[in-house]
């Protein structure tokens, strides 16, 4: 009799992409589903059609494709040909080998992944010995390694997960143990007789050995984790975050750039640059679209801007792929201030007709999408006042002369100078700086007429 308030496995693929579960898996628990639910015996065209309805939208699309399957067998054989393509033990093998140990995966899930992964590499008798040599190798926990390898050679698969599940479980309790003597040590600094007395926090559950533990823990108390920062444990602990990160500073494992307590990898600082605008305000032009790679991207035009910026959200969203290099410069806004770059990024970029291969954009932590002074001319961009003539930028570096002499110089030059609001700001604010901080300002400010445009 058959059973219909039993409900149906999850759709096999509700919406285009790759399925969330792979087709044998899944496969199998439709089959266990018609044998709950009492419908083995019925006809194959309905379970033909129970499969269909249970692929979800996008696999009955992909089914309509795949040909004519009047069975529930042949359609079974369609669908397996095309989401299970068989493929080779030493591609399974590459795949097993690579698997490692991910944070908060517990070392149960872990080996129940591993054990699905070798019953595709024909390991034959070896398996169980196969996925013992993998958790040793690749487990997160030092201490399980440790441990795994001071037993005898004829270590099982069982005994050896045992033994880890038992390391795992003790870690897990020393830690918060820390965890909960730190907390009550800084709830009880502010009594002065609280911060004298140290108390020892023990809970009703507590076995002898933790009451042990976290005694030995009021009496020698530890340092801050010199790896991350923390004061929840110490530089040792295996729950530490900065375990198997790279240091931004010096390139090295295990700690964060704010403890680093090595020197830049590089050997010399950049030459610094001075960036006129990373911010979203008013600007002198309107965007820019560019074909970035296969993304098409609106860029702030701003000439003030030596080098192009992306900023880090635009680089996560559509070219988190690519591998960020180093910096290539130290980028400083209008006052002086670095800006946070934090790395670089070489990316195809196409306008109109005009295609180059490979252009090298700054990544900024925060601010806007900059189309600079160096993809500007990349581009071969001109800029054309209100009757389409070209306008020809010129530069005043005012690190090097009075900055008044310097606009009197080009008003002279040009006969009569009409700047836009927004660049007698820029002016006014660089000569205000430059009489406060002499020689402070450096890097070369484009003055362009009012009503000028770009084109390119």
């Amino acid at each position: 009799m058959a059973d219909c308030s039993l409900p149906p496995p999850s759709p096999f693929l509700a919406l285009s992409g790759e399925p969330p579960v792979p087709w044998p898996r899944w496969i199998s628990s439709f089959e266990t589903y018609i044998l709950a639910a009492g419908l083995e015996d019925v006809s194959a065209v309905r379970k033909r059609a129970l499969l269909l309805h249970c692929l979800g939208a996008e696999g009955q699309r992909v089914f309509g494709t795949l040909g004519n399957a009047s069975t529930y067998a042949h359609a079974v054989e369609l669908l397996k040909a095309h989401f299970a393509a068989p493929q080779s033990a030493l591609l399974r093998c590459v795949i097993f080998r690579r698997r490692h140990q991910r944070s908060g995966e517990s070392v149960t899930q872990f080996v129940a992944d591993l054990r699905g992964l070798a019953s595709l590499c024909k390991f034959g008798a070896l398996q169980d010995e196969m996925i013992r040599d993998h958790l040793i190798l690749h487990t997160n926990y030092d201490k399980i390694r440790e441990r795994l390898l001071l037993e005898n050679d004829d270590l099982t698969l069982a005994a050896a997960l045992h033994l880890a599940v038992q390391v795992e479980s003790a870690l897990e309790c020393a830690a918060s143990l820390s965890t909960s003597s730190n907390s009550l040590a800084l709830a009880k600094a502010a009594g002065p007789l609280e911060s004298r007395v140290p108390l020892l926090h023990v809970s009703a559950d507590s076995s002898e050995e933790n009451i042990l533990l976290a005694s030995q823990s009021r009496d020698h108390p530890h340092q801050p984790c010199g790896n991350c920062g923390s004061s929840a444990h110490n530089s040792r602990a295996q729950i530490c975050p900065a375990r198997g990160k790279t240091c931004s500073n010096c390139g090295k494992l295990n700690h964060f750039h704010k403890v680093c307590r090595s020197a830049p990898a590089r050997a010399s600082q950049p030459p610094t640059t001075i960036i006129h605008n990373v911010s979203s305000g008013r600007a002198p032009f309107k965007t820019c679209s560019l074909m970035i790679g296969d993304v098409t991207l609106p860029l702030l035009l701003d000439t003030g801007a030596t080098v192009s910026l992306l900023n880090l959200t635009t680089y996560t969203q559509f070219f988190s792929r690519e591998p960020l290099g180093q910096p290539t410069t130290t980028l400083r806004g209008y006052a002086n201030s670095k800006i946070d770059i934090v790395g670089s990024l070489q990316l195809p970029v196409k306008y109109s007709e005009k295609t180059l291969p490979l252009f090298r954009f700054n990544i900024a932590r925060h601010g806007t999408n900059l189309l600079g002074l160096d993809l500007f001319n990349s581009l071969g961009f001109t800029l054309l006042d209100t009757a389409g003539s070209e306008i020809h930028t010129q530069y005043v570096y005012m690190h090097r002369i009075n900055p008044i002499k310097a606009i009197a110089r080009l008003c002279s030059a040009t006969g009569q100078l009409q700047l836009s609001a927004y660049t007698w700001r820029r002016v006014i604010r660089f000569i205000g700086r430059s009489v406060s901080y002499p020689g402070t300002i450096g890097g070369a400010v484009p003055i362009s007429t009012s009503g000028s445009r770009a084109t390119g």
